[in-house]
């Protein structure tokens, strides 16, 4: 792993280079919330501020009933791939987006965004979530019937075979996010492999299967056996939170505490390229036959926590885009995901930089 002065400068000599991603399937618009404790008058309100909190709240309820206050305090575009897509933009990267969107035209929510796309192809309206956040974390309630129109059929009826194959062959990474709720998704990963397999050239090919937790485990096993045969294809990498790690490694059978050794383990057991864990305190990587930890710029008040794995995932895949290695990338994607709840939207290259440089001093001072 290079110094991380080498890599400052490597991030700031490829600032005006452009790379052509591919990034789908999803689309949300997502109305951050706050849970009220206590309504003091009627503008205002002490908020809940723990998931443990929550739950002890809701929980000593059954049996009988309840009334819970929620208060919208922001409305802003949501989903994991235009998040991620949004943030490898204002990173400076060309967008190729396919998602939803937007049926007949695109949602207000999402015009500058798709302007920001090179293509910007959207299968369907965008679906709607709730996210309740709290200081330790965020609960998400989503509508997500829209979901069921995003499927290889409809993705080849609106793009066309020829034009996604010419796009696929120009993506340097192809970001696979929101399997959970997108039930056509194996269609969709099946049709890229076979046009992979035309284009024989090998992106970057990053996946987020986005809280497995609810789905089917032999669903699960399904779709990780589609992920490994697509390494054929492409360098792979399975990103996760903890959360979902705890989930895949007990769907594998591969029992390990230590998230960097975790990591490593399911990299190996799946066959693919890297395998990355990340968590509110930090990120590791598995790679090659390396297993790294990296902490994080951690804030024990953010100021928004919706859409910080997928900053994450930008950042960890801008990373790898400029040239840095699986375990070094971590770098880029800690402090795009802690700029992020701190900012509140997402970092240009130029801001990205500083952060670090400021996360790195204070790194070296502890």
């Amino acid at each position: 792993m290079r110094d991380y002065s080498e890599i400052i400068e490597l991030l700031r000599a490829g600032r005006e280079q452009k790379h052509q991603v591919l990034v789908g399937f999803d689309g949300f618009i997502d109305e951050i919330c706050e849970v009220v404790e206590e309504r003091l008058t009627a503008s205002t309100y002490r908020p809940v501020k723990t998931i443990t909190d929550y739950s002890y709240k809701v929980g000593k309820y059954a049996g009988l009933s309840m009334n819970i206050e929620i208060v919208p305090t922001m409305i802003k575009l949501g989903g994991n791939a235009p998040i991620m897509a949004n943030c490898l933009s204002e990173l400076g990267n060309s967008i190729d987006f396919i998602g939803a969107i937007g049926k007949e035209e695109i949602h207000p929510l999402f015009e500058e965004f798709s302007q920001s796309c090179r293509n910007c192809f959207s299968i369907s309206d965008p679906g709607h979530t709730d996210a309740l956040e709290f200081t330790d974390g965020k609960i998400m309630l989503g509508k997500i019937e829209p979901m069921d129109k995003v499927n290889w059929d409809n993705i080849i009826t609106q793009i066309g075979e020829s034009k996604l194959e010419q796009i696929v062959k120009e993506s340097e990474l192809i970001a696979f996010n929101n399997w959970t709720l997108i039930f056509g998704m194996n269609g969709i990963i099946e049709g890229l492999t076979k046009l992979l397999a035309k284009t024989k050239h090998r992106p970057f090919i990053y996946f987020d299967l986005s809280d497995p937790t609810k789905r089917d485990r032999q669903d699960i096993r399904e779709v990780l056996f589609y992920i490994s045969e697509m390494h054929t294809f492409g360098k792979v990498v399975l990103g996760l939170n903890k959360n979902e790690s705890d989930l895949i490694s007990q769907i594998l059978k591969k029992k390990e505490s230590d998230l960097a050794k975790r990591a490593l383990m399911i990299k190996d057991k799946m066959g693919i390229y890297a395998c990355v864990i990340h968590d509110i305190k930090g990120a590791s990587c598995g790679y090659e036959a390396k297993c790294q930890w990296c902490d994080g710029p951690f804030t024990p008040k953010p100021r928004l926590s919706t859409g910080a794995g997928d900053n994450f995932n930008a950042g960890y895949c801008h990373g790898l885009l400029k040239g840095l290695s699986p375990d070094e990338a971590l770098l880029t994607g800690v402090c795009t995901s802690g700029y992020y709840v701190r900012e509140k939207h997402s970092p240009s290259t130029s801001e990205l930089i500083n952060f670090i440089e400021l996360y790195i001093k204070k790194q070296v001072k502890e």
